[in-house]
């Protein structure tokens, strides 16, 4: 009787198993959970997760030096950039400066050529005019010279220059006042020729020591340019 009472038991209970199987057969499965880590296996993976941590913490150091290094880089070049701007400048400021004083130089070349030029001119035309008076008055000399030596020459005869004794004597004291009076004109024009050479020449080395001058200054204002 126990035997039976066991047997059905058992029978019941198979039945109940195959129950619940077919049920959890017939149920969605849920998930099933890892099992878990014998202690060996988490004792190995333990070195293992801590170098990773460590890695990582290296890694993201690393990456923040780098970010710091070049954030320091950028900003060197910020400032090479701006010391290349403020050359820029100064080294157009001073080539503007050299193309103004060079502008300068040759204005102020110009206005001595001018001066020059002018100077020639004047001194030419002084030398045309003195040359003409000189020839007008050689002219006249000579006439006065020819008519006086006629005159003188004649003063026995009165075929040709008839005349009286009173007249020819006027005649002859005046030939001798115009050769005189020739005489000093001779002297007076060679001494006004001779300082009027001196002062052409007086003139001509001031004129030279005044361009000198302007452009020794000149080279002086350049030479300090190109110092600074």
């Amino acid at each position: 009787m126990a035997c039976m009472h066991t047997a059905a038991a058992a029978a019941a209970a198979s039945s109940l198993r195959s129950d619940a199987d077919s049920a959890a057969a017939a149920a969605p499965a849920p998930a099933a959970a890892a099992p878990p880590p014998p202690p060996a296996a988490a004792a190995a993976a333990a070195p293992a997760a801590a170098a990773a941590a460590a890695a990582g913490g290296t890694a993201i150091a690393a990456s923040a030096e780098v970010a710091a290094w070049l954030a320091c880089i950028l900003q060197q070049q910020q400032q090479q950039q701006q010391v290349y701007a403020v050359m820029l400048i100064l080294l157009l400021h001073q080539q503007q400066q050299q193309h103004h004083h060079h502008h300068q130089q040759q204005h102020h070349h110009q206005q001595q050529q001018q001066q020059q030029q002018q100077h020639q001119q004047q001194q030419q035309q002084q030398q045309q005019e003195e040359e003409q008076q000189q020839q007008q008055q050689q002219q006249q000399q000579q006439q006065q010279q020819q008519f006086c030596f006629f005159y003188t020459k004649n003063t026995s005869s009165t075929k040709r220059l008839p005349a009286a004794d009173g007249d020819s004597r006027l005649l002859l004291f005046l030939c001798c006042c115009m050769q005189q009076q020739q005489q000093q004109q001779q002297q007076q024009q060679q001494q006004y020729f001779i300082h009027d050479k001196e002062q052409q020449l007086q003139q001509q080395t001031a004129a030279s020591s005044s361009s000198r001058s302007s452009s020794s200054s000149s080279r002086r204002r350049s030479s300090s340019i190109q110092k600074k």
